[in-house]
């Protein structure tokens, strides 16, 4: 007698447990089912914010003093590649800043708003009607994370304090979320090359 038969025999005398296996089978059917469906989901959401923001398929940050122009050319001269674009960026290693009550470590890249950029442009999901002097633009997760427009974010970077109000939060799908210790903002043109002058930086 096969195996299956008595699993069956079993299952007849034992009615109950047969209905609470049956409902355990299709409980984690549906689970399964619905578990991939959302990872179909995010994928494509992805996929279509990428193409939509007209972001990049590979992105690098190098320090100045590691840098080499031969990195540049290399990927110009490289015919899988269809586009590259190089940017400036103030670089922050391990700045922290408060969220949530306590304190969160962040590689922070600060760029300058630049309307001419191509790949992956600067674009504002809300913004305030009065940009302030000391302006930046945040990722939206810092919304969830309880920073409002007009609010004041504070980086504590080498035993010095660089505070900044936001002025709007923008969209990405680079360095843009809370699962990413790497994480990019933006800065008016003048306000980043000072901060640049300050604290150093590298390429994108």
């Amino acid at each position: 007698m096969s195996l299956l038969h008595h699993a069956l025999l079993s299952l007849k005398r034992k009615k109950k447990d047969a209905v609470s296996l049956g409902l355990l089978i299709f409980l984690a059917v549906m689970l399964l089912t619905t578990g991939l469906s959302i990872q179909t989901t995010i994928g494509d959401f992805f996929e279509v914010s990428n193409e939509r923001l007209n972001a990049p398929h590979y992105t690098t940050c190098i320090p100045n003093n590691q840098y080499k122009d031969s990195y540049l050319e290399y990927l110009q001269n490289d015919p899988r590649v269809s586009a590259v674009e190089l940017k400036e960026t103030a670089i922050m290693y391990g700045a922290s800043y408060e969220v949530n009550g306590g304190k969160a470590l962040l590689y922070a890249d600060f760029f300058p708003i630049d309307e001419t950029t191509i790949i992956s442009p600067f674009s504002v999901l809300e913004e305030s009607p009065a940009i302030p002097e000391d302006a930046i633009y945040v990722p939206y997760f810092f919304k969830n994370n309880g920073y409002g427009i007009g609010d004041s974010v504070r980086f504590e970077y080498n035993g010095e304090i660089y505070s900044f109000t936001i002025a709007g939060y923008f969209e990405t799908t680079w360095y843009g979320t809370s699962v990413n210790s790497m994480v990019m903002f933006y800065l008016p043109e003048e306000a980043c090359q000072e901060l640049y002058g300050q604290i150093g930086g590298g390429k994108y």
